[in-house]
């Protein structure tokens, strides 16, 4: 190593020490968007029954009202209620400023001196990716191609490009983040064209397992997996028929699960989770000083 790259090596880690964080944690948090509990129960779904089955999970965790992308990812990333942080539309409005007028987990984990990737395969989350929090970012395409499915050619292969799985690679080109926000469209796109309940939507989500079992090899391969890494999978809402923002249980209800160092195995909560618990509980994993002003809680219960 390079004189340079040392001090610069020295001085993040000091910086980090110096506001309490851990910077040997990492902590990635994947969104599976209009995911719904019963998918992670699904008999093909080996990766994710990989990740709760030795962990802790709940299929009874809850979003926000509205039960809508941009708002309950708000919550999930700031620990905040919508009536708090105020991301009340699902559409990225320039008009509303450069992004979120609140607190985020990569904002937090930035000022303690960690790295933190921000990776969201639909563009209006830019609006969340608050200017200079995020050491990477990236916005890989959000089209039912991502599936291996062309509306236009409905017959036609179905050969997924992987183009967020390839994103986050980029990501870590770049940096080892301590934190990484992973957000994948499929579940809902597919939800929306052909219907929550529909078979279209079945393979969505057993071909999006597929994607993170790659992830995952690539991290147990370069040992990022058994470098004190916790790893949450949640969704941001669920859906019915072929829409959702509604405060039916089917809307509401998401599933959360969580996999690491300390966490207990093969664990179904008893501790009612909330979407805004998500950060809370990362920022404690990361030893960050969670903001009292928070609404989200730390889920105590998933360690052992």
């Amino acid at each position: 190593m390079n004189r340079s790259l040392l001090w610069l090596v020295l001085g993040v880690f000091c910086l980090a020490s110096a506001h309490g964080a851990d910077s040997t944690r990492h902590v990635v948090i994947i969104t599976l968007d209009g995911c719904t509990p019963r998918m992670f129960q699904d008999e093909y779904a080996k990766t994710l029954k990989s990740l709760w089955s030795r962990g802790c999970y709940t299929w009874e965790a809850q979003t926000v009202m509205p039960s809508v992308t941009m708002t309950a990812h708000a919550s999930l990333l700031t620990g905040l209620t919508p009536a708090r942080h105020g991301v009340n539309s699902n559409d990225w409005r320039p008009e509303d400023g450069e992004g979120l007028n609140a607190t985020t987990l990569l904002e937090l984990a930035r000022k303690a001196g960690l790295q933190t990737a921000f990776v969201a395969s639909k563009a209006k989350l830019r609006q969340l990716d608050k200017p200079g929090t995020a050491s990477v970012s990236y916005y890989p395409r959000s089209a039912m191609e991502e599936l291996g499915y062309d509306p236009a050619k409905p017959d036609g292969p179905r050969r997924a490009p992987f183009d967020t799985v390839k994103a986050v690679r980029k990501c870590f080109e770049a940096i080892v983040p301590n934190v990484l926000f992973v957000h994948f469209a499929q579940p809902d796109l597919t939800g929306h064209t052909f219907g929550w309940e529909s078979d279209e939507y079945v393979y969505a989500f057993r071909q999006l397992d597929q994607q993170l079992g790659v992830l995952l090899a690539d991290w147990k391969r370069t040992g990022f997996l058994e470098d004190n890494t916790m790893i949450i999978v949640t969704a941001d809402h669920g859906g019915h028929e072929k829409t959702h923002g509604t405060n039916e249980h089917s809307d509401m209800t998401i599933p959360w699960i969580v996999w690491g160092p300390n966490v207990r195995k093969n664990h179904e909560l008893q501790t009612p989770v909330r979407i805004d618990d998500t950060a809370a509980t990362a920022a404690y994993f990361l030893k960050l000083k969670v903001p009292k002003t928070w609404d989200g809680r730390v889920i105590t219960e998933i360690f052992r």
